[in-house]
């Protein structure tokens, strides 16, 4: 486990390079699916750009409209259509940026310069929040019935979320980073600030704490006997 970073941000992951440290005062965000530069994502996901270079432009202005320069970025992966093209976009957009690999990054993708770190899969600890990170969405995760959120793209805002799971992709949220924002007069909250401040979930430890006690039911038990199988009424 990484050391506590900045007001309660800390770091479990696979394969990072380091953890996150930036120059107080810093926002943490989440972003994925952007896609620069991948007509075919306009199609698909009926994107309204009319072509790929008007679609970086909007990406682009849009994450440095939210996003500063002290501030921490999560991409969740599908970054964009070329490799090459990686480096030049980072470079362009605010913030200290960390991947989680999705489905369209390959190797070339993740090695280019930009990143303060790279991976598949991260659980961040935020003011007492414990956030799963992944490019694709779980059934279930690590502290799910503990009040841990699953943060995820891939499903280009098509996927019906799971109590404490969201998508964080730029299709679901005006093609704008997400921002996680604590307080000490309130919950962790997630919200889209480009959206007027739109408010994505606002979660408090009580809740956790009452999950957490809940009793799961007792299962029935499964026959194992042929016997038993004709008898049984699931």
């Amino acid at each position: 486990m990484a050391p506590n970073l900045l007001g309660g941000l800390s770091l479990i992951a696979d394969d990072l390079s380091a953890a996150v440290a930036v120059a107080a005062p810093m926002s943490v965000f989440f972003t994925a699916d952007t896609h620069f530069g991948d007509h075919r994502t306009i199609n698909i996901s009926r994107r309204p750009f009319t072509n790929t270079a008007d679609m970086t432009k909007a990406l682009v202005e849009r994450w440095n409209a939210v996003v500063g320069a002290n501030d921490v970025v999560w991409h969740l992966g599908d970054v964009a259509r070329r490799p090459a093209d990686v480096a030049a976009l980072l470079a362009r957009l605010n913030g200290t940026k960390n991947l989680l690999r999705g489905n369209n990054d390959p190797d070339a993708t993740l090695a280019s310069d930009g990143w303060d770190s790279v991976g598949d899969y991260a659980e961040i600890t935020l003011e007492g929040r414990q956030l799963v990170l992944c490019h694709y969405p779980f059934r279930s995760w690590n502290g799910q019935h503990r009040g841990a959120i699953n943060l995820h793209g891939h499903s280009h805002g098509r996927l019906k979320p799971m109590l404490r799971q969201f998508d964080v992709g730029v299709d679901a949220h005006d093609f704008a980073p997400v921002q996680a924002r604590q307080s000490a007069a309130k919950p962790l909250t997630l919200l889209c600030p480009y959206s007027a401040g739109a408010v994505l979930a606002a979660v408090t430890l009580r809740a956790a704490r009452a999950c957490s006690r809940a009793k799961s039911p007792t299962p029935r038990s499964v026959p194992h006997s042929r016997s038993q199988w004709r008898k049984y009424r699931p």
